[in-house]
């Protein structure tokens, strides 16, 4: 395969795993209590294809930013690389992974802190991810389409279950 298509099935999967994860950190309570998630989201045509096109969208201007430019520059400035079993990545993209995390630190001005708390540790783990992933296949394709299936995912199944369960 050629540069950045090596991954592209593991990152579509850990894509639909990051969705799964997200969608119980996040919607937890009313899952369990089967009412619909309420996430705000529009559900008519229109809406929905505009929040899934967004959100497939995200992980390009997040990863160019994050992984592409913060840990290529990061890693000429603080050399070194982390080493937890066979995951290894630069000590920069640990660096990243955290500040992924903390750039969604606006969670805790509009969501409980239970949620807020659950996203931080999963945009901190997702980035160690991304930041592998981007290593593994020496792009930013395996990346960005981990990212982009898992927000869509998640943000598809939130609005699947509001229809589903009469809940606009």
């Amino acid at each position: 395969p050629s540069r950045g298509q090596g991954l592209v099935g593991p990152a579509l999967a850990l894509g639909v795993g990051m969705a799964a994860t997200m969608l119980v950190a996040d919607y937890w309570p009313q899952l369990l209590a089967q009412r619909a998630p309420d996430g705000g989201y529009d559900t008519s045509p229109a809406g929905v294809a505009g929040w899934l096109a967004v959100m497939a969208s995200a992980g390009l201007c997040a990863e160019t930013i994050f992984r592409g430019l913060l840990v290529g520059m990061l890693s000429v400035l603080v050399p070194g690389r982390v080493r937890v079993g066979r995951f290894d990545i630069p000590f920069s993209g640990l660096v990243v992974a955290l500040l992924f995390g903390l750039a969604h630190y606006g969670s805790f001005r509009v969501d409980p802190l239970w949620m807020a708390v659950a996203q931080q540790l999963y945009a901190f783990v997702f980035g160690l991810v991304y930041v592998w992933l981007m290593e593994r296949s020496r792009s930013l394709v395996a990346p960005l389409i981990a990212h982009g299936v898992g927000d869509a995912l998640e943000v598809a199944a939130v609005m699947a279950l509001q229809v589903a369960w009469a809940v606009h």
